[in-house]
């Protein structure tokens, strides 16, 4: 097993507790992938996309509470059963890791520490995205060590 570091799917402002929207689908190919884009693009809220060698993955960026994210991921369940928890999303690389950006939305507010992750792996260019000096920035990932035998 190797130890990685993963993202909690919760945020602190050190006075209350959010939630992020996280999600994956375990398959090189998945015709769910376009409808679970499409959910999270009607959402209010940032997120980002991207396929590695053995599925997708979404991170939802901006902060929500808890009603909102069993909601939101009752719904995805339903879009594309997968056995996730939601609870913890690896941000590390494994050795040689190949990322590709797939969609991604920063319309709403966005903890900017945890965005700057993926802004930078994928390059996106600090143009296209706006910033937003308040709210949802106040808020800080929670990290943790992830660990897998899948290498």
């Amino acid at each position: 097993m190797k130890r990685f570091i993963g993202i909690r799917n919760i945020v602190t402002s050190k006075t209350e507790w959010k939630y992020l929207l996280l999600y994956e689908i375990d398959a090189e190919r998945n015709e769910n992938v376009f409808k679970v884009i499409d959910l999270y693009r009607r959402l209010r809220m940032s997120w980002i996309s991207y396929q590695t060698k053995n599925g997708f993955h979404f991170v939802g960026l901006s902060p929500i509470d808890a009603q909102e994210w069993g909601y939101y991921f009752k719904k995805l369940q339903n879009i594309a059963p997968e056995y996730y928890s939601g609870q913890t999303l690896r941000v590390s690389l494994k050795e040689g890791e190949k990322q590709e950006l797939v969609d991604a939305s920063f319309d709403y507010p966005y903890i900017q520490k945890i965005a700057s992750i993926y802004i930078k792996r994928f390059n996106i260019p600090k143009e296209n995205i706006p910033e937003y000096p308040f709210a949802e920035m106040a808020f800080v990932g929670v990290y943790e060590k992830y660990w897998t035998d899948k290498i």
